[in-house]
């Protein structure tokens, strides 16, 4: 018992579960070595799920170490910092999806440039913690966008031609009013 947490407190928590199994094939109904057990594999375990993003088993996880009755007070603090770590992420979980959301509802009313507005910093982020899929659908909305904003922008530019294109044709009719601006047209347009 006393290597198990001598271990645990070294970080060593292979070794710790080691000895706190080998503490209870001398002691099989200990219930000490029984729940400092279930914490140290409760705790890696939590360690594990948090590395694959498997954020709500690792709360799961975590929450089964910091509520064992009786359980090993070295490990709680660790368990407590990953807690706190589980619980930060969650938040910005929570957050950025929400900012996803709010920037694809802008997207499908064509509010293109807020929902840009929105997906810029998101993308700026580190967002390693997110969903693997985050990141991507964060781009094809800024792609989708971009795209969007272009069409619009070439319609603008061919309305700007059509529309200086009408007036120019225009202009002559109300701008010829002598015979030199007759010449002077004549010479510029029918060389």
């Amino acid at each position: 018992m006393a290597k198990g947490v001598e271990s645990v407190v070294a970080k060593e928590y292979a070794e710790g579960e080691a000895s706190f199994e080998l503490a209870l094939e001398s002691k099989k109904e200990d219930k000490k070595a029984t729940v400092y057990l279930n914490q140290v594999k409760k705790y890696v375990q939590a360690k594990k799920e948090f590395e694959v993003k498997d954020y709500l088993g690792a709360k799961k996880s975590i929450q089964e170490v910091t509520k064992a009755k009786d359980g090993l007070k070295e490990i709680l603090t660790v368990a407590e910092k990953l807690e706190k770590e589980i619980d930060d992420v969650q938040k910005d979980i929570s957050e950025n999806d929400g900012k996803l959301s709010e920037a694809t509802g802008l997207s499908e009313a064509k509010k293109y440039q807020e929902s840009n507005a929105i997906l810029d910093p998101l993308l700026g982020k580190n967002l390693d913690r997110m969903a693997n899929d985050f990141k991507i659908k964060c781009e094809e909305l800024k792609k989708k966008n971009d795209s969007a904003l272009e069409g619009e922008s070439q319609q603008v530019k061919e309305k700007e031609a059509k529309e200086a294109a009408e007036a120019s044709a225009q202009t002559p009719a109300k701008l010829i009013s002598n015979k030199d601006d007759a010449f002077n047209y004549i010479q510029v347009k029918m060389p």
